[in-house]
């Protein structure tokens, strides 16, 4: 089984053009081995959550760090991320254009620019070379935060 976590970006924003999904993929024994790992990392790092709009706004717990600080501290959580990842995944959909679009052709009357990006996503990981025949014949779990 795959589990694939994601994180929106921009879908309710009137300000932001773009509704944007991204994330990472691997399978459900690597994440739960990552987790505790990373846990463990953030703690001493003394951060509760990321939120990349804080990380790179530099705001909310990331406040006051300098551009190096963050480098160091993705640097880090990288490294022990790498073994368990196996795909990372990012669409996004220019959000005026896709209502557009619906008008136009009278398809997808019930999706959202969030859902077009969602269904990206979905294509991409059961396409994938490597991992579609797992995400086909033993699913993948979605998580959004």
């Amino acid at each position: 089984m795959l589990v694939c976590y994601l994180d929106d970006s921009g879908a309710t924003d009137k300000n932001i053009p773009f509704a944007t999904l991204g994330g990472y993929v691997a399978y459900k024994p690597a994440w739960a081995t990552f987790e505790p790992k990373a846990r463990a990392y953030l703690d001493a790092e003394n951060v509760k959550v990321i939120h990349g709009k804080d990380f790179y706004s530099n705001d909310g717990e990331f406040k006051g760090w300098t551009v190096n600080r963050r480098i160091e501290f993705l640097e880090g959580l990288y490294s022990i991320f790498r073994p368990y990842a196996q795909l990372g995944v990012s669409h996004s959909c220019h959000k005026a254009t896709h209502l557009a679009r619906k008008a136009d052709t009278g398809l997808g009357k019930n999706q959202s620019p969030l859902g077009f990006a969602f269904a990206a996503v979905l294509n991409e990981v059961v396409d994938d070379p490597e991992l579609g025949r797992d995400a086909k014949f033993d699913g993948v779990e979605f998580v959004l935060e």
